[in-house]
């Protein structure tokens, strides 16, 4: 919710949480809402192809349907984002494991980071490895605070200054001291255009 708050926007419109957080609902929202969505991100975990029995793209975990479908098995895999439309997107944030992670590839970077440009983002925060839920949240929320305030900050430097607030924030949970470990930003890179907030 501060995320949400911290780029502008109205919760109750812009957050789908939970049973709103589900592959129909994406696809929902990608029939007007996406293409004209400045920041969009999804907090979740991502799948590598293979990681799973059957799973041969990468894919972002969305909640499960009660009963899986061929429509909604809960994966909004490569194949589905490469039909996602962001065409006023400046940045799509991928605050989850493995984002960019090559998979077996062999190659620099995921499908799905690939497939998000092709859809049409210029940029995207994505991760090489995996990441601690904790710092993470911690990250996000400092990172589009300072996007969020309209200065005329690169998205690079949002993120170089939130991973230096975390690194240096004062510890009030002595079980956060790792904060100050590159362990608990270091996954996360700006890839395509490391462009202003403007």
């Amino acid at each position: 919710m501060a995320d949400a708050k911290a780029l502008g926007a109205d919760p109750s419109r812009s957050l789908f949480l939970a049973d709103r957080a589900t592959k129909p609902q994406v696809m929902e929202l990608n029939r007007d809402r996406l293409a004209n969505t400045r920041v969009v991100a999804f907090a979740t975990h991502a799948l590598i192809g293979g990681e799973l029995v059957g799973l041969k793209e990468p894919a972002l975990v969305l909640t499960p349907p009660p009963q899986l479908t061929e429509t909604n098995d809960g994966l909004l895999s490569l194949e589905d984002v490469l039909g996602l439309k962001f065409k006023q997107t400046q940045w799509v944030v991928l605050s989850a494991c493995n984002t960019a992670a090559p998979g077996g590839s062999g190659e620099g970077f995921s499908g799905l980071t690939r497939a998000f440009f092709y859809a049409g983002t210029p940029s995207l925060l994505v991760s090489q490895w995996s990441v601690d839920d904790v710092a993470t949240d911690q990250l996000m929320t400092t990172l589009f605070t300072a996007y969020g305030q309209g200065a005329k900050i690169s998205r690079a430097a949002a993120l170089h200054d939130a991973m230096l607030g975390l690194m240096g924030a004062p510890r009030t949970d002595p079980s956060h001291a790792y904060f100050a470990h590159p362990f608990a930003s270091a996954p996360f890179i700006v890839v395509g255009e490391g462009g202003g907030s403007s």
